[in-house]
């Protein structure tokens, strides 16, 4: 048999051994991600509002930052605003 020893391998590979046989039992990915939504997940209207002033033609080629001001100097609230760049 040619090659190194799976332990060392994973050392090498920073890979607990217990990782890859696991890995080996069932290699599908066995994470579920959160269950829940984020508390400040935007609406599909804020979503399509925000992709509405971005395409425009006023803010086409401006960066989130320059919009956020911009919308600040036209009195929008800071609520609004903050969804912009996060």
């Amino acid at each position: 048999m040619n090659g190194c020893r799976l332990k060392v391998a994973c050392e090498d590979l920073g890979v607990d051994l217990k990782t890859l046989n696991r890995w080996k039992e069932s290699p599908d990915d066995q994470r579920r991600g959160p269950l829940d939504a984020p508390a400040n997940k935007l609406s599909l209207e804020e979503k399509g509002r925000i992709i509405e002033i971005a395409t425009s033609c006023e803010y086409q080629d401006t960066s989130p930052w320059k919009i956020v001001a911009s919308l600040a100097d036209q009195g929008i609230t800071k609520t609004e605003r903050s969804k912009w760049c996060y």
